[in-house]
C-alpha cells in the first residue's frame, strides 16, 4: 500500500505597493481618476460582524446552537507617510489652494512688543516692516551691537519685536535724559540734552522739573516729540490744555523721562481710589488697553499725598523705573502694585497715564511688505464626506520566482469599490520617528455591483 502524504504547497505573503485613490463616479461606480498616493507603511483591510447567539434551554448546558449575523462592517485603514497637500486634504476632509509666487504689499498685521507675528504667507524675502502710527520704517535685526526693531523668520514668515532688552532704533526704552537747557515760547519749546528720540515718542517730565511762570506746562506732564534737532536737542508738544511755555522757565532738577512709545498718545484717567486697606493695590479709572504685567508711569494727580503716584523725585533720583506694575485690568479700570491706604489722593485737570507694555499685550498697528515663493494652502474640515475608489497595485515579496535568472515577483491587485472616508484623528507634527498619518474609513456596500462582492476584490495568479 502506498503511504500517500497530505501536504500541501503554501504560498506565503509578504506585501508591498502602490495604493492608488481617486474619486467614485455615482452613476457608474468607476474610478474618475486614481492618483498615487506615495510611500504607505501599512494597509489593512479589517471586517468585523455582529451576530446575536441563541442559547438553548432543553440541554442544561444553555449551549449556543444558533447565531444570527445582524452586521457587516468592513473598514480600510492607509498609513500614509507622503506628507503632500493632496493627500494631507484627503486625510483632513479639506481642499488645497496653490498660490503662485509673488508679492505682499502693505499687509495690515498687529505688532506686539516681545511677540511674534505670523504674515499670510511662508517662505518669504526680506520684510520691510512700517509702523502705522507714523509711518516709520523699522529696523531688521543684525547684530547684538546694532540697534533694532524687529528679527524675521523668513522660512515659517513671521517677525518679532524688540521687547527693550536690547536698544530699539524707533522707540528708546526707559531713557533717563539729563536736560541742559529749556528754550522758546509758544506751545513747542526746545529740550537740549543728549538722547535717542524719534519724533512721535513720549517724554515724561518731574512735577519739579521747571520752575518760573507757567511752569505747569511742562511739569508732570507726558509730552510728545514733535521735532528732533540734533542729538542733543528736541521740541516737544503740549497734550491738553496747550499752556503756552514762558521765557522766564529755569530748570530745576534737569531730569526728563523718554518713554518708549507703544501707545500714541497718554491716556486720561477720570478717577482714583485708594487701596481699601493695607497691602491691597490702587484702582485708577481709565478706557485703556492694558494687560497684567504692563508699567503705567502716572503725572497730574493732586492731593496730600499725590507725589506718592506722579512722576517726581523718582526721575530726579535717577531711579530706572518710576512707574507702577498693572496688578489686574479690564477695558475700563485696572490696578497697579502701590499701596495708598489712608492716603489723601485725587485726579488733577491733567491726570494721565503712560502705558509701556510688559509682556508684549500692547498691539501695535503696522503694515509688512514682502516677495513669497510658490506654496500650498491646506484648509481642514470644509468638505463634506467623500466617496473614494481605492486601488492596491501590489507585489508579493515572498513569492519570487527566477526566470533565466531574472527574479520576479508575483502581482496582487485589491480593488476597493466605495470608500466612505472619516477625518484624520491626529496628526502628529512633532515626532522622533518617520512621520505618517491614517486615513480610515469604511467600506460601503455598492449597490452598482450586481455580481460578485459589493465591497471589494482580490485579484492573483494563483
Amino acid at each position: 500500500m502506498a503511504n500517500i502524504k497530505n501536504d500541501v504547497t503554501n504560498r506565503y505573503y509578504s506585501g508591498q505597493g502602490v495604493v492608488l485613490i481617486g474619486t467614485r463616479d455615482a452613476v457608474n461606480g468607476k474610478p474618475q481618476a486614481l492618483f498615487a498616493m506615495g510611500n504607505v507603511s501599512d494597509l489593512k483591510i479589517s471586517i468585523a460582524t455582529s451576530v446575536i447567539d441563541h442559547k438553548g434551554s432543553q440541554d442544561g448546558q444553555r449551549a449556543i446552537d444558533k447565531r444570527l449575523q445582524t452586521e457587516t462592517k468592513v473598514t480600510l485603514s492607509i498609513s500614509v507617510q507622503n506628507f503632500i497637500a493632496k493627500n494631507l486634504a484627503s486625510a483632513l476632509r479639506g481642499t488645497t489652494v496653490n498660490k503662485a509666487a509673488g508679492t505682499a504689499t502693505a499687509e495690515v498685521v498687529s505688532g506686539w512688543i516681545g511677540g511674534v507675528t505670523g504674515l499670510a504667507n511662508v517662505n518669504t524675502g526680506t520684510m520691510t516692516i512700517t509702523r502705522t502710527i507714523d509711518s516709520a520704517v523699522m529696523s531688521e535685526y543684525v547684530d547684538d551691537n546694532t540697534p533694532w526693531d524687529f528679527k524675521q523668520n523668513t522660512d515659517a514668515g513671521s517677525f518679532k519685536l524688540n521687547d527693550a532688552s536690547a536698544q530699539p532704533t524707533l522707540a528708546v526704552a526707559n531713557s533717563l535724559i539729563t536736560v541742559t537747557a529749556v528754550t522758546g515760547s509758544g506751545t513747542s519749546p526746545t529740550i537740549t540734552g543728549t538722547h535717542s528720540l524719534q519724533v512721535g515718542d513720549l517724554v515724561a517730565f518731574p512735577l519739579d522739573f521747571v520752575t518760573g511762570a507757567n511752569a505747569a506746562a511742562l511739569n508732570g506732564r507726558f509730552l510728545q516729540v514733535a521735532t528732533i534737532t540734533t542729538t542733543t536737542a528736541f521740541t516737544v508738544t503740549q497734550i491738553g490744555t496747550g499752556n503756552v511755555v514762558a521765557t522766564t522757565i529755569v530748570l530745576s532738577n534737569g531730569k526728563a523721562y523718554g518713554q518708549q512709545r507703544t501707545t500714541a498718545n497718554a491716556i486720561n484717567v477720570t478717577a482714583v481710589a485708594v487701596s481699601v486697606s493695607a497691602g491691597l493695590p490702587t484702582t485708577l479709572t481709565a478706557v485703556n488697553n492694558c494687560a497684567p504685567g504692563d508699567t503705567v508711569f502716572l503725572a497730574g494727580f493732586t492731593g496730600a499725598n499725590a507725589s506718592v503716584l506722579n512722576l517726581n523725585g523718582a526721575v530726579a533720583a535717577g531711579l530706572a523705573k518710576p512707574g507702577f506694575f498693572v496688578v489686574t485690568a479690564t477695558a475700563t479700570t485696572l490696578t497697579i502694585a502701590r499701596d495708598t491706604s489712608g492716603m489723601t489722593i485725587t485726579v488733577g485737570t491733567t491726570a494721565s497715564m503712560l502705558v509701556e507694555a510688559g509682556q508684549g499685550l500692547v498691539s501695535n498697528p503696522m503694515t509688512v511688505s514682502y516677495s513669497y515663493t510658490a506654496q500650498v494652502y491646506i484648509d481642514s474640515l470644509n468638505t463634506a464626506p467623500q466617496e473614494l475608489y481605492m486601488r492596491f497595485e501590489g507585489l508579493n515579496t515572498a513569492d519570487t520566482t527566477i526566470t533565466n535568472g531574472i527574479a520576479t515577483q508575483s502581482p496582487v491587485v485589491v480593488e476597493v469599490w466605495k470608500f466612505a472616508t472619516d477625518p484624520l484623528k491626529e496628526l502628529a507634527l512633532i515626532s522622533d520617528a518617520f512621520g505618517d498619518f491614517v486615513l480610515e474609513g469604511a467600506l460601503l456596500s455598492d449597490p452598482l455591483k450586481v455580481t460578485g462582492s459589493k465591497f471589494f476584490a482580490v485579484k492573483k495568479l494563483n
